[in-house]
């Protein structure tokens, strides 16, 4: 009987054995399981966060625009929220026809500036508002209006990306919807500019040279009457 008993006892003591260590090793994998899935999850939630501060610290990196100050051209950075730089229009590229309002500067051009264009940056762009590197050119008659009296005058120097793109303009005589600062010179008229007429060669809308383009088209028209 105690043969027996040593027998049962070892049987019982082994399988214990066998049960503690499978309990062990079933506990070791869950905590270990769970906490190399936490890890991962913890790594997702760093990841997406470093993304999210990283968009939010570009959207408001403050940009860079070329600003003159005192007839000098440098890049600066501009106040937190500006996302725009102004500076002469292309059309209109000479330092003849630079303002206070058409200067490059930060931000957007002023309500009354008539030679002024706007571009949108960000903080990883080059200065959009930088000086133009066109080299072709041609010449187009300037115009002013004092009063009421619309007055032609010197020409100006207009740059292009290319020499089939010369064209300049200036207002209708009979023209009753043209505003204060709808002047003409460099460039084509924009459509839908009714108080407008374009050219297309150097120099050609000194007021003689326009009137040259409408009568034969007036001499034309009379004939087929």
């Amino acid at each position: 009987v105690s043969t027996q008993s040593t027998g049962s006892s070892g049987i019982n003591a082994e399988y214990g054995k066998q049960w503690y260590q499978r309990r062990v090793r079933g506990v070791l994998n869950y905590y270990t399981n769970y906490y190399y899935k936490s890890n991962l999850r913890v790594c997702k939630m760093l990841k997406v966060l470093f993304v999210v501060l990283s968009l939010v610290s570009v959207s408001h990196a403050a940009v860079n625009c070329i600003v003159s100050t005192s007839g000098v051209e440098a890049t600066k950075t501009c106040d937190d929220g500006v996302t725009t730089c102004h500076g002469p229009t292309r059309v209109a590229y000479t330092a003849e026809t630079y303002n206070d309002e058409t200067l490059r500067a930060c931000g957007d051009c002023a309500d009354s500036a008539t030679n002024c264009e706007a571009c949108t940056t960000t903080a990883t762009d080059a200065d959009c508002n930088a000086k133009s590197t066109l080299t072709t050119s041609h010449m187009c008659y300037s115009y002013s209006l004092v009063g009421t009296v619309y007055t032609m005058g010197a020409t100006v120097e207009c740059f292009i990306e290319a020499a089939a793109e010369t064209a300049c303009s200036k207002r209708k005589e009979d023209t009753t919807t043209a505003a204060t600062t709808d002047l003409g010179g460099c460039g084509a008229c924009d459509s839908g500019d009714d108080w407008c007429q374009s050219c297309d060669s150097d120099s050609c809308n000194g007021a003689m040279k326009l009137v040259s383009f409408v009568l034969p088209l007036a001499a034309l028209f009379y004939a087929m009457l």
